[in-house]
């Protein structure tokens, strides 16, 4: 009788192995999130570097162009030390830090993009740093998926911008039959 108990009591109370391989693992997991991070860290840093010098030595770009983009520039780089101050204090991130961190990249990225002419954007390289840093930080498939976001944000955003942009059209709208009515009487022959 006490055997048959003693089973049903083994299998409610968790292993000690258990417990212990939850806890490694935890650990693993907040130390690859942290070096993810870290390695993210430095890409930004790097993309930062070479999008200001882009920015700033396009001699193509007006002044006001050239800070209105500073000033992301500047917003995406505040971010980036308040991310270094965190990870440096010891802050273990989570999901909701990564994630967080994701959009803020792909936020700061479209805003570049969009504030710079769209397609004709020198600044989309911006957007190949949140590709790369969610393959650092999650992974090939969510990488795969970011890009794809990535890719459907990039087109939405240049041609939301390229709307926004165009003049507005000032010659009277033709008919159909009159555009065709004059471009075949212009291949008559002369004379007749």
């Amino acid at each position: 009788m006490v055997t048959a108990v003693q089973p049903a009591a083994q299998k409610q109370a968790p292993r000690w192995q258990d417990v212990r391989a939850k806890a490694i693992d935890a650990t693993f997991d907040a130390d690859r999130r942290r070096v993810g991070e870290r390695v993210a860290l430095v890409f930004r840093w790097l993309f930062l570097i070479v999008l200001g010098a882009l920015n700033n030595l396009n001699p193509a770009a007006t002044s006001e162009a050239k800070v209105i983009i500073d000033v992301v520039l500047f917003g995406w780089a505040v971010m980036n030390v308040v991310v270094q101050v965190v990870l440096v204090r010891g802050y273990r991130p989570g999901k909701q830090f990564s994630l967080t961190t994701m959009v803020l990249d792909i936020f700061f990225a479209a805003g570049l993009v969009y504030l710079s002419d769209g397609f004709n954007s020198p600044f989309f390289l911006a957007l190949f740093l949140a590709v790369i840093t969610n393959a650092v930080r999650f992974g090939a498939t969510a990488s795969f998926l970011s890009a794809l976001l990535i890719s459907f944000l990039y087109l939405f955003i240049c041609s939301s911008a390229a709307a926004s942009r165009r003049p507005p059209s000032t010659s009277t709208p033709t008919r159909p039959s009159a555009r065709c009515f004059c471009s075949s009487s212009s291949r008559l022959p002369p004379g007749t």
